[in-house]
Order: structure tokens, then C-alpha cells, then sequence
């Protein structure tokens, strides 16, 4: 379980401070688990593989590395390498729509670009 905690603590410590996550109330919250839930995979019997896998999908992680401490510490599922995905996770469900939006503007320009000689004279993307 310290494992969860500290990858969330450093996934989140460039946010601004009041959506940092530094403590296991964050997480439980950011969880939506219960208090009684987190206390047992704790204290007791270890995180559970839906904890892992529900882990894995709101902050980036593992599940395999969270449970085992093997492989690597990220998903890897993220398509996005120049976007951190910690920005993306403190989005609320309303700006997740707005953003994904702006996203699908984004790929219907180059979409339909890449039919326009014009089209393909745009700048090039920051590294």
C-alpha cells in the first residue's frame, strides 16, 4: 500500500496545492472508498486486485506493480507523453468534457487537413 501512496504523491505534487494528493484521506477520497475499506488494506489484508485495478485507472499506475512491486510503476496507457496525466486526473467530469471536445476539434482539423495541400503547411508541434 505505500507503494499507492507515494507514486500518487509524486504524480500529483506539480498540481496546484489544494489538488495535491498528500495522505491516504486524498486517496481515499480520490477512491471513493470507505474508511473501513482503506483501514483493511492497510492494516490488514493488503490491496485487493479491484483496489489495484481501480488504482490504476484514476492515477496512471500499475495494478501488477502496485500488488506485486514488479514491472513498471506506470500503466503505460497513457497516449499523451507531453500532457501530464496528473493535470488530466484533478479534472472534474465538466472540464474532462471540455478537453475532450477541444480534443476532438484538434483531430477533425487534422483530419481534415490531410487532404488540403494547405492543410499541411502547419507549424510543427512543440517538443
Amino acid at each position: 500500500m505505500e507503494r499507492l501512496l507515494d507514486y500518487v504523491q509524486r504524480s500529483t505534487a506539480r498540481l496546484p496545492p489544494s489538488r495535491r494528493i498528500t495522505d491516504w484521506a486524498g486517496v481515499q477520497k480520490r477512491m471513493g472508498e470507505s474508511a473501513q475499506t482503506m483501514n483493511n488494506w492497510r492494516n490488514r489484508s493488503g490491496l485487493s486486485k479491484q483496489g489495484a485495478l481501480k488504482a490504476q485507472e484514476l492515477f496512471g499506475c500499475s495494478a501488477n506493480w502496485l500488488l506485486d512491486g514488479e514491472g513498471p510503476e506506470s500503466s503505460g496507457d497513457w497516449p499523451f507523453p507531453r500532457v501530464d496525466r496528473a493535470r488530466w486526473l484533478a479534472c472534474g467530469p465538466e472540464d474532462r468534457g471540455y478537453v475532450q471536445a477541444a480534443i476532438n476539434r484538434a483531430l477533425d482539423e487534422c483530419e481534415a487537413s490531410r487532404d488540403s495541400p494547405a492543410g499541411k503547411q502547419r507549424l510543427p508541434a512543440a517538443a
